[in-house]
Formats: C-alpha cells, structure tokens, sequence
C-alpha cells in the first residue's frame, strides 16, 4: 500500500522533495502480540490487545498490542524492554510519570518490520528513554513519539542504525519550567531511505528544548531531516537549541535538512545550524601517516562524532554492542 507520510510542519516548495515521504510499504499479515522481554519485574505494566492504532505521521492499521507503563517512584537500575519476534509488531506503548525518576530503554532486534507509537506524559519527574533500532537492513521502522511535560525533564535517545526504510516523527510539548532535548544518531547505507520529523514546542514561560542530530550516510542513502522549535506566545524566558551533524562518505548520498525556528513572543533564545560534509582528507593523511590504516582512521573519526550520542545511554553493555553494529554497517 501506498502512504503519503510526515508532513513537514511548515510546508516548503515541492523541488526540494522534503514536505513528505512517499513510501510502498506491504506488511505481512502475521501480527505480533509478544510481550517484550523486560528485566524488571517491579514495574506496573499492563498489555491489551487494540483494533484502533492511527498515528499524526499518516499511518493507520487496524490491530496494534497497547503496553501501558506507570512509573510512581525511583528506579536507580535500568528498565530495559527488548522486542525480538520474527513477526511484525504494531505497538503503542504509553507511558505515565509521576513523581518518578528512571532510566528506560526499548531496544528492536527483530527481523521483522516495526510500527510505533509512543505517548509520553510526565509529572514532577526526571525521565530518560531511549530507543534503539537494530532491526534486519531490509526492514521497516516507523517511530512516533509524543510527549507532554509539566515541571519535568525528559532526555530522550534515538539510535536509529537498523532497517531499510526509517520514518521517524517526534512531538514535544514543553510546559512551564520544564526541558525536553532529544539525542539522535542515525545511519544510512546502500539504499536506506530516512525521513525524519522532530517538532518541539515551548508551550509555557521557562520552557527549554534542545535537538541534537548526528548522521553518517553512504552509499545511495536518501535522507530528510526536519527540525523544528516553535516559541507560542507565552513561552517567554524560554531556550530552543537545533543542531544536525552529517558525515557524507559517498558522492551518490541525498541528504536533505530543512532546519526551521517559529516565534511567536519575545524574550527567547533561539538557534539552528547544520552542518554536512565528507571526511577531511587531511585528518585521514595525519592519522595514516601514524600508522593506522584507513579503516581504523575512519572508524575512529566516526566514533568521535557519534559517541557523542551513543555515551548518553548510559548502559556500557549496550553502548558496546552498538558501536560493534556501527562499525559492521558502515565498513
């Protein structure tokens, strides 16, 4: 089936090829309804079975598996969901913070397709979660996260270095004295098509978002990226920060960004770049020339770029396997 996916929030002229994603996607009709593995036992976590899954990005299906997450007090270990089905998993997964602190991460291994959506909502709490795509290159991974932010900070990762077709939507709403910054390292190779959307909105007075992008692209990958912080007009006192970072290892790469700042008070600070590029030959020739071969020179210029996204899960463990995926994906 065809779908018309991601529209950007502020539409640009149709040359560009950025508004949206045009994509074929056929999923098969073995739905999942696993349950995650999940290392902790203590959490309140409820699954239901769902006939409605609809989602702001475009996409629509009619069976989904709901996981309902309530998190009310501190947890200093890591809660760890990992999906590794050989079925496609449709997925809406909402959690609650209140009061709460904790460090949670969903980790994709499958070699199947995954379709989902996330609802966030924090009270009075201190929230990181982190999502990681490692599905099979030939895949589907489609993302939508939604969160909304009262007295709370939420710090979000993206590892987004699996599947073929990646669409990714994210939507924050920030409120009064809260902070919302999202961490994103992506990668494309061979003919990987990326689409990806972060729309964060500073919705109250003292009101901080920040967007970090960080891409490595090669081959015949195609890639769209929109970043977008919004001031309403209340948000006064209140920080907006966007930046992509962009690797380029091949001439035959598409890579598009369209960053946008929308203000609607005054008595902010707002900043967008993004910078894009190949590897300086130079750097190459000074590390060659000190006895690294070219393959360890190129992985250790790109770990100095991603690390800088992959440290922030704060999980050795799986920061080490992901580096290890990195360097087999892009060598």
């Amino acid at each position: 089936m065809k779908y018309i996916l991601n529209e950007i929030p502020i539409k640009t002229t149709n040359s560009f090829n950025i508004n949206n994603i045009k994509v074929d996607i056929n999923l098969d009709n073995n739905i999942s309804y696993d349950e995650y593995i999940t290392n902790n036992k203590d959490i309140n976590i409820k699954y239901e079975k769902s006939n409605d899954f609809n989602t702001l990005l475009g996409f629509n299906y009619k069976k989904c598996l709901k996981l309902n997450i309530d998190i009310n007090k501190e947890y200093k270990e890591d809660i760890i969901f990992i999906y590794n089905s050989k079925d496609t998993l449709i997925n809406e997964i909402n959690i609650n913070c209140n009061n709460a602190k904790a460090n949670i991460i969903f980790k994709y291994e499958s070699n199947n397709n995954c379709i989902l959506k996330q609802n966030i909502n924090l009270n009075n709490s201190n929230i990181n979660i982190t999502n990681i795509n490692l599905l099979d290159n030939n895949k589907i991974f489609i993302l939508e996260n939604i969160s909304n932010l009262y007295n709370s900070i939420l710090n979000q990762n993206l590892i987004d270095i699996g599947s073929n077709i990646k669409i990714i939507n994210y939507k924050s709403i920030i409120n009064k004295n809260s902070e919302s910054n999202i961490n994103n390292l992506y990668i494309g190779c061979d003919n990987n098509k990326l689409d990806m959307v972060f729309n964060y909105i500073n919705n109250n007075e003292f009101a901080k978002a920040n967007i970090k992008s960080i891409g490595i692209l090669n081959d015949k990958a195609i890639k769209n990226n929109k970043l977008n912080i919004e001031f309403k007009s209340n948000a006064f006192n209140s920080i907006g920060k966007e930046n992509e970072d962009v690797t380029i290892l091949s001439d035959d790469v598409t890579n598009r960004s369209a960053p946008i700042l929308l203000c609607n008070c005054d008595n902010v600070i707002g900043e967008h770049s993004v910078s894009s590029g190949m590897i300086d030959d130079k750097i190459l020739y000074y590390l060659k020339s000190r006895g690294i071969s070219y393959d360890n020179a190129l992985k250790l210029i790109l770990y100095s770029k991603y690390n800088k996204i992959v440290s922030n899960i704060n999980n050795l463990e799986l920061e080490e396997e992901i580096i290890k995926y990195i360097n087999e994906k892009i060598l």
